[in-house]
Formats: C-alpha cells, structure tokens, sequence
C-alpha cells in the first residue's frame, strides 16, 4: 500500500545541509530566517538522526531497531528502544504506556521502519542508552510504518576497551562491547524472586584490557535466556535432572545409569546453587505425570565424560561452582582417616590420593564419606600398575592457595580402570610415561 506524502506545520526551521538527504533527493529546507514552513516529505528521503532537534515536528527518519524493551511501571508498562539510522547515529525512543503494547505486538528488533509525527525532547537520564542528547516520544498521531533497508547497512560500533579504562568514553552513556557471558545466580531469600538474579560477564578486548560486567533481575534472566538460543551448545551437552522424594519410588526401577531415555512433560527451574552439575541455566523438574521412553543409544556420543585439563584447573582457570570430571593415573594415596576417631562410621571417613595426566600435572584429591571407603575397596580390587582414576562431579576448593578436589556428597563418582573410551585414549597419550606403581604414603601398601 502506497503511504501518501505527510505535510506537516514545523515551527522552527532546520538548517539546510547534506545532512538531510538520503541516496534519494534531498528534502527542501528553507531559510533560517522564517520562522515556520510546510515540509513535505516521501518515502524516498529521509533526516539523518543526528540532526533532530526538540521544537520542530516534521521529521521523517528511517532507523533499524537494535533494541526493544518493556519499561515496568504501574499500572501499565511502557515500551523503549534503541533506534539506528543509515549513517550509525542513534537514538533512545519512549513509548508511554498508552500505546506501549499496540506497538509491542508492531515493532520487532533488527527490523527497518520509517517514523513520523513525533516529538523530540532533552534526554536527561542520569544513564543514557546512547550518545545523542535527545530522546525521540512517540505520540498518537505518530506514524511508523515497515521500511526497505538502506543499500549499505551501518556497521556495529563497538567501543574500544582502551577507552573504558582509560575513562575517556563517556561514562554517561551504556556502551556496547563484545562479551564472554559468565554465570546466573539469585542473591534474594526466596529462590523464586527473579529480582534478585544476578548475571556477571568478562570481556576481553583486543588491546588485552579485561572489565567485568553485571546484569540484575529480570534482564539478567532475558540475557542468559539470548544467550543461550544464539550459543551453540556441542553435541553432548549436559542438564540436572530433579525428583522429589515422592516420586523416587516411582521412577526409580525405569532407568539406570547409561541408559537413553526420552523425558516428555516436565518443568524447567533455574539453578541457582552454588555447586552445578552442569553449566546449563536450567534443571529438569519430573512432575507425577512426567513420561519416560527407552530409546536406542547414540552412536555419537561414545566419549561422554568430558573431563578438563589438569592445568585449568591447577591455575584457578574454572568457575569453581561448577562441578569437574578428570582422569589420571593414581600416584599417591592415604589411609582411611575419621573425623571422630570414636564413630568409625562411612559418613565420617575420609582419605587423600593424588591423580597425575598425561602432562605430568599432579592434582591433589579428596573423597568424603562412602567415596572414602569406595576408593580403597575399589583399589584392593583392581590392584595392578598404573591404575587409571576416573572423578565424575567433583567440586574444586581452594585451600591454602592452592586448588584441591573434593567430592560433593552423594553426587560424585568415583571409578578406578573404568571400561569407557576415555581410559584406552588416555592410556595411549601417557604410554610413554614412567610405570611405577602408586604407593601409601601411610601404609607403604
């Protein structure tokens, strides 16, 4: 549908300029000297955005909206957006509660649309989405409609780091720069308040400069949520499962470990603990009516332990809230201790050993309770030279400085020469190291 040519009454004039054209003809702007004039405009021409100004009501503009967010207040909510036109100026746009959601339902992100008949004010926020010093308000006769794209899209203008250290940006305005998303975790008392959630990122830029970033509340859960839809995950990407106490029972007998299932009606919680089995934002929750069908295993994903570097984790490179799986050669160990030499029960056994890869890096280990016991009755059955030590869900402390591996009650494993492809593959890596066989540092065993 042709949209017809807009006449407006503009009480201020604009200065004329190159500013204002497009590819197309320019737009006819009259002297300094009248004080109002008729401005016609087309589809054809647009004003740049850098030239807006408050007072004047005929512009017409073609802007891509980068971003487009719900502003919360009561009793309704409010609609902003970050706009960007051909040249890369841009501008923040409020639109009030009255027409926020007709537009909601209009507008989409990384889409062209051409405005009219609007108002332009001072921005005065203390923390501005852009570096122009007005804000565009759209009113009820404002006129915004689907715009072809420019021949020639505007390229991102990501902000130097240099700059941000240095603090020669200006810090009135949020700047945008590439990022490293980091973890989700909620500070408030009650685990299901979303304005508690916090997101931290790190960014590294390319002159080696790293800032740290934070994001709160709902948009911290938005953040994560874009996230993750643009990331692509590996294939054999990992997410908890929860059963409640009274459902134990019931799905208890229908599957075991290494079996392919597929989980159909179930609910999605966000993890918020401070130790993770996994890095995914969510956990599985199975309700009563949560169905369970056995399918045939995957051929490729033979390797499913994805155990990470000695070296990572030696030098603090980890997020210490996830739990690990490693392998290693066993090289040490102790006896069996007990917190309370008078109750020598599994709950308060304990015993240290130590793992070496195929890089020679040696981690010091720790199983706690049942894994204690687990690990010494496990090396009795399995004696024989260079026992592979396979930790599945272990969690790294640091004590004393240096980075310790501890299990994490009943979830961690423990295998000692486990009959998975990771062990043959390691076992070919470290041929070439030496073969002496672990001792006790307490026993001599």
């Amino acid at each position: 549908m042709m949209e017809s040519l807009i006449v407006s009454r503009v009480t201020w004039a604009i200065e004329q300029g190159s500013d204002c054209a497009d590819a197309g003809e320019n737009i006819s702007t009259p002297d300094l000297r009248v004080s109002h004039f008729d401005a016609i405009s087309s589809m054809a021409s647009y004003h740049n955005v850098s030239i807006l100004q408050p007072l004047i009501t005929g512009w017409h503009i073609r802007v891509k909206i980068l971003r487009m967010f719900t502003v919360r207040l009561f009793p309704k909510d409010a609609l902003r957006l970050v706009l960007l036109d051909d040249k890369g100026s841009k501008i923040d746009c409020w639109i009030n509660s009255d027409f926020a959601s007709h537009y909601a339902e209009l507008l989409q992100e990384d889409q062209w649309f051409s405005f009219t008949q609007f108002r332009v004010l001072a921005n005065t926020d203390s923390v501005r989405l852009t570096n122009c010093p007005f804000r565009i308000s759209v009113l009820g006769t404002t006129v915004i409609v689907g715009a072809d794209p420019p021949v020639v899209e505007p390229c991102s203008d990501f902000t130097p780091f240099c700059s941000i250290v240095d603090r020669t940006v200006d810090e009135t305005v949020l700047v945008g720069v590439l990022f490293d998303v980091g973890i989700l975790v909620n500070v408030a008392t009650d685990s299901m308040d979303l304005d508690g959630l916090r997101l931290t990122f790190r960014i590294r830029g390319s002159c080696g400069n790293t800032l740290d970033g934070l994001v709160s509340g709902r948009a911290a859960l938005e953040f994560r949520k874009n996230y993750d839809s643009c990331a692509a995950r590996p294939l054999g990407s990992m997410i908890e499962t929860k059963i409640g106490s009274e459902l134990i029972s019931k799905y208890d007998s229908e599957f075991k470990d290494g079996d392919w299932i597929g989980v159909h009606h179930f609910q999605l919680e966000i993890v918020t603990d401070d130790k993770r089995t996994t890095e995914h934002t969510y956990r599985i929750v199975f309700l009563p009516d949560t169905i369970l069908n056995p399918i045939p295993a995957k051929d490729a994903l033979v390797y499913s332990l994805f155990e990470v570097p000695f070296r990572d984790v030696i030098g603090d490179g980890l997020r210490r809230m996830y739990l690990i799986n490693l392998i290693g050669y066993v090289v040490d160990f102790d006896e069996i201790q007990y917190s309370d030499p008078n109750n020598r029960s599994r709950d308060n056994a304990m015993t240290g050993f130590r793992l070496k890869d195929a890089r020679n890096y040696i981690l010091s280990c720790v199983a706690l309770g049942d894994l204690a016991e687990h690990f010494h009755d496990e090396w009795r059955r399995v004696r024989r030279p260079r026992v592979v030590c396979v930790l599945r869900w272990w969690g790294m402390y640091k004590v004393s400085g240096r980075i310790v591996v501890k299990s994490v009650g009943r979830c961690s494993r423990l295998d000692l020469n486990p009959n998975v492809p990771e062990v043959d593959e390691f076992r070919e890596m470290s041929s070439g190291q030496s073969t002496a066989e672990p001792r006790s540092s307490r026993t001599g065993v």
